[in-house]
Parts: structure tokens; sequence; C-alpha cells
């Protein structure tokens, strides 16, 4: 009896532990006006990150293997750690631009385990970020 309740204690442990680990892993992201720039709300650096317009396009930014990664992510000054990929083939980070009036949603899909995040963004006439639905982590 005594074997049994040091396993189940043990077990509560392990799982309390995993719960408590799991809550650290997350994908969560935040547009940081002051930085102009994806932050992630863990610290974490960024491996992949995807955006989609409302005009079709998408784009994958993921980061160089063996390359440092960032956890403020600048789409107006792409890290040259990253490339691009869109539909078709990978892009050049100079090409790449936010186009005018347009809605993107960007999604978080670093940490594989992780359920992934999405903020949606805003540009103006001149491709400014306008507005964003996530300025802080929550």
């Amino acid at each position: 009896m005594a074997n049994l309740r040091k396993y189940t204690t043990s077990l509560r442990l392990i799982l309390l532990s995993t719960l408590l680990y799991s809550c650290h892993n997350n994908n969560n992201i935040y547009y940081d006006t002051s930085k102009e720039a994806i932050v992630t709300c863990s610290g974490k650096n960024i491996t992949s990150l995807h955006i989609v317009s409302n005009k079709a396009d998408f784009y994958h930014f993921k980061k160089i293997p063996k390359k440092a990664g960032t956890n403020t992510f600048n789409l107006k000054n792409i890290n040259n750690n990253y490339k691009i990929e869109d539909i078709y083939k990978e892009i050049d980070s100079k090409a790449f631009s936010l186009k005018p009036n347009t809605i993107y949603k960007v999604s978080n899909t670093s940490i594989g385990d992780a359920a992934y995040s999405e903020i949606e963004i805003r540009t103006d006439e001149r491709s400014k970020i306008i507005f964003s639905n996530t300025k802080s982590c929550k």
C-alpha cells in the first residue's frame, strides 16, 4: 500500500510539472507599436511565422538552421537569419513589403507542440501598420 501511495504521489508531481511547464511553452504574440514589431510573449525566438493577407498573399518566415533567431520580428526590416517563402518559391527579404490598405493575419507556429497564436494587423495607404487587435500579452 505504501508503494502505491508513493507511485501515485510521484505520478501527480510529474503531471503537475508537465502542466506547469506546458503553460510556459506557447506561441502567443502581439504587435508592439513602439518597436513596430511582432513580439513573443514568452520571450522565446520566433522560428516560424505565417502571414496571410485579405488579398490572397501568403508568406512563411522561417529561421535559417544554425542561425540566431529573435523574439522581436520587424516586418519592415527582415532579419537576415530568416528566409521568406511565398506559396511558390523562396523570395528575397528585400523584395518583401506590406501592401497598402491590407488586412493581415499573422500566426506564430514556432513551438510545434503548442497551439498557434494569431493576431491581425492592418495597413494604411502608405503600408504603415495602423491597427493590431493584440497590443500586449494578456
